[in-house]
């Protein structure tokens, strides 16, 4: 799981930083939010620490 959550945590940021040129893949708060939900739900408080962060 904490692969899972990893990689989807690269392709938000990345997505955040290529939206600077095509703003359709801007990543919106909800999905920050469920992101950072479903790290704390499994125990990964480290990686949800990080949506606070951006």
């Amino acid at each position: 799981m904490m692969s899972c959550l990893a990689l989807r945590y690269e392709a938000l940021v990345l997505r955040e930083l290529k939206s600077t040129s095509y703003q359709w893949l801007q990543v919106s708060h909800i999905e920050w939010l469920t992101f950072a939900e479903q790290a704390l739900d499994n125990g990964f408080y480290s990686v949800a620490a990080k949506y606070k962060k951006l």
